[in-house]
């Protein structure tokens, strides 16, 4: 693709990090760090992909300015320009109406494209066109559903099945651990877990403890707390459906990942929603594999970003296999950056979605390398 730099090999890695580092950030830095690692100047402005799992920007795409500043705008739109100001908006895209890059309109999805609804809506935002499409969006959470055999993801390294309980032991929900990480505070560095927040919400209330159910070697059922509430941000009021738990060594022998076995394995890093959207908003799919409680292993595409009241920077995945169990398992591209966790689906059409790496990260406070004195 046009404009498109990674960081493949230790040299261009080496270089660039070095340049970044003494250049500070913004956009000045990163274009010059660019053309010190490739030898070139690069034409446009910077919009990173991926970043990998120290937080470093590991591929960048350079974009035209309109084709960049209609991104940015999409990316950083208020929920009251659109979809809180009228009813029956439930999402909005950008996508790319013709061969021209910078083609880009923002697609208002409405439950009922009626003359009612066009009237609340804006002809454009920021110079940029409004559309409207008529898409029924119905959004199922997963449920609770049969444990799966096997207690750990094969081919795809991921993390177990867990349940959420509170301090009394009763049971809120049960879905996937989809993310092992580290909490981003020099001063309190922890190792962390992340799952979906509606498998650990029940009546408003958040559950206290992270559960590992499954087998242990032998065969024999185990249940172990693997983790204690840290934080969430909720399904709706733009939040990102993700709930983060603090490890638990003092509750857990051995630890959650001894009892994965050896196929619980590190992710590369992290898609950003932005990069997301340049790379998919001109019909370029990104294809991804998943792993959850119940699908152990299955692939798709993720074809869309969107931005929801449900989820704040939201992915969205072509029909395939994810269901009820799923939840809070990962979606990683072929280099096993994480795109993103499950969320929803939606039944009738069989597409899911859920958040997107970067920002549900970001967004817990949360890394995918061990700070220095991590606890473990």
């Amino acid at each position: 693709m046009d404009g498109l730099y990674r960081l493949d090999t230790e040299r261009t890695r080496r270089v660039f990090l070095r340049t970044l580092a003494a250049s500070g950030a913004g956009i000045a830095a990163l274009r010059n760090a660019t053309a010190r690692a490739f030898g070139e100047k690069p034409d446009g402005k910077p919009l990173v992909w991926r970043y990998d799992r120290f937080g470093n920007p590991e591929t960048v795409r350079y974009l035209s300015k309109e084709r960049y500043r209609r991104i940015q705008v999409y990316n950083r739109l208020p929920p009251s320009t659109i979809y809180e100001r009228t009813d029956g908006v439930n999402g909005i895209r950008l996508v790319q109406q013709s061969d021209d890059p910078t083609d880009l309109a923002l697609k208002v999805l409405v439950d009922n494209n009626v003359r009612r609804v066009r009237r609340k809506v804006p002809n454009r935002v920021r110079k940029i066109p409004v559309t409207l499409e008529e898409r029924t969006v119905d959004r199922t959470l997963a449920r609770v559903c049969e444990r799966r055999i096997l207690d750990f993801y094969d081919p795809l390294p991921a993390t177990p099945e867990v349940g959420a309980v509170d301090g009394d032991g009763n049971k809120h929900g049960e879905g996937t651990l989809g993310i092992v990480c580290y909490n981003d505070d020099a001063d309190d560095p922890y190792e962390c877990y992340i799952t979906a927040a509606h498998v650990a919400e029940q009546g408003g209330e958040y559950a206290d403890y992270l559960r590992h159910g499954g087998t242990d070697s032998d065969g024999n059922p185990r249940s172990e707390d693997v983790g204690s509430y840290e934080d969430h941000s909720p399904l709706g009021d733009s939040g990102l459906d993700v709930i983060k738990y603090r490890h638990r060594p003092d509750a857990v022998e051995p630890g959650v990942r001894e009892n994965a076995g050896d196929d619980l394995g590190e992710l590369s890093g992290a898609w950003t929603h932005s990069g997301l959207t340049d790379r998919t908003s001109g019909s370029k799919t990104l294809p991804v594999k998943f792993a959850g409680r119940s699908t152990c292993y299955a692939t798709t595409e993720c074809y869309a970003t969107s931005r929801t009241a449900s989820v704040e920077y939201q992915a969205d995945y072509s029909p395939n296999e994810v269901t009820n169990g799923d939840s809070g398992g990962p979606f990683l591209d072929d280099d096993d950056y994480l795109v993103g966790t499950f969320s929803t689906f939606c039944e009738p059409c069989e597409e899911c979605a859920g958040p997107t790496g970067k920002e549900l990260l970001d967004r817990l406070n949360a890394r995918l390398s061990a700070p220095e004195g991590t606890e473990s």
